[in-house]
């Protein structure tokens, strides 16, 4: 058995703005070393900075990718591989909203890869990085209710429109939450998801227009990154949680998940098509969950 590290890492994505941003900040008070992933660079080092200047040098490293290409998660994977021992906590907070559909460069719906696709490859690639107590935290969102899963046509070819997108993506996130902690069974390894609360942050500016002129009197009553920051935060080192998988948190409270979300079927049926869409199948080791 692999032994415990002296200091705790942690990954989290997203890290360059927001509730990531916030968590890492967080994180790295408390002692933890931070890998910082992030799409852009100039972002991501003013994070590393801000955390280093703070927190003194080696306490964050920064790790550059685009978490919509499945070459560059791969690559991000062998990056964290080669430089870190071992990970004791991965946070999967980065998320998208587009205000159109886009396609990415290997033919994936853009929100779906990268809120979806993404975390499910990185987290099947890291599996053998993770320490025996490790903990998976999945970023997901209240959306998930009105979520629905197209297994026939995951991309929107037929009909897309970004709430739908969005929904189906972020009930895939507490599907995927659920079938792993399944799957990891009496490893030690604990998976839980979170509602981090409706939150101020970027992933607003790339909505429709129309989208944003009804979001705009709402953001009253939005909170700020750093509380929606905190459900993360206590996924991530609460004592109390020690143990716990399986669960949907809104914001720091356990909370019940959508009706669709407890649905174990759809959740391998989901599995077996990430698999696919993303080629981890083709990888025969057991060091794969």
């Amino acid at each position: 058995m692999r032994e415990e590290p002296r200091q705790s890492t942690c990954l989290i994505t997203g890290a360059s703005s927001g509730i990531g941003r916030e968590a890492a900040l967080s994180l790295a008070a408390q002692g933890l070393k931070v890998l910082l992933v992030c799409r852009n660079r100039d972002r991501g080092e003013a994070v590393l900075a801000e955390i280093e200047k703070l927190n003194g040098p080696g306490r964050a490293c920064l790790f550059i990718a685009d978490l919509s290409s499945q070459s560059e998660v791969r690559q991000l994977a062998l990056d964290v591989q080669s430089q870190i021992g071992g990970l004791n906590i991965i946070i999967n907070n980065a998320g998208l909203v587009t205000s159109r559909r886009k396609i990415t460069a290997e033919g994936m719906e853009m929100i779906l890869a990268v809120n979806h696709l993404a975390p499910f490859l990185l987290t099947r690639l890291l599996f053998k990085q993770l320490m025996p107590s490790a903990r998976i935290i999945n970023v997901t969102s209240s959306a998930h209710r009105a979520g629905r899963i197209n297994l026939a046509d995951l991309h929107g070819e037929g009909h897309w429109n970004v709430y739908k997108a969005y929904a189906q993506s972020k009930l895939a996130n507490v599907l995927f939450t659920y079938e792993l902690s399944r799957r990891l069974g009496n490893t030690g390894i604990t998976a839980n998801c979170v509602h981090p609360g409706i939150v101020a942050t970027r992933i607003f500016n790339n909505t429709p227009l129309l989208a944003r002129l009804i979001i705009l009197p709402m953001t009253v009553l939005f909170v700020s990154p750093r509380k929606g920051a905190q459900g993360l935060v206590n996924l991530a080192l609460s004592n109390k949680l020690e143990g716990v998988t399986g669960a949907y948190f809104d914001r720091t409270c356990r909370s019940e998940s959508s009706r669709r979300s407890y649905d174990s079927e759809l959740a391998i049926k989901l599995w077996d098509q990430s698999e696919r869409l993303t080629g981890i199948d083709a990888v025969a080791s057991r060091d794969y969950i």
